[in-house]
């Protein structure tokens, strides 16, 4: 009798641990993608910023963007982190926004 009480308290308390959901974990995989196109964008166009390939005004947005970026990814980490927290796929879009105003800027 004591096993089947202490395997029902293990059932009952494992029950109550926070459960990653398929949309939580395609969301962390699609951000990664993301934030992984917008680093190696982010660089090229600073290498190009600072060989002077790029304007001035163009290097001055792309600073506004990555400000912009650090933004969003700080919230966005925060839903990653906190399984209970609905993925924001909006604000997935508007990094992807960023990333696609970079690659304009690049762009021969």
């Amino acid at each position: 009798m004591r096993r089947w009480s202490r395997l029902v308290a293990v059932v009952l308390l494992a029950g109550c641990a926070p459960v990653v959901r398929f949309p939580h974990g395609q969301f962390a995989l699609a951000y990664a993608d993301t934030r992984s196109a917008y680093l190696v964008l982010a660089a090229r166009v600073r290498d190009a910023c600072l060989a002077k390939h790029l304007t001035e005004e163009t290097c001055q947005t792309a600073v506004a963007l990555h400000r912009e970026f650090q933004r969003l990814d700080q919230d966005i980490r925060k839903t990653i982190a906190d399984p209970r927290r609905e993925p924001d796929w909006e604000r997935l879009a508007e990094v992807l926004g960023i990333v696609a105003g970079l690659a304009v800027k690049i762009a021969p």
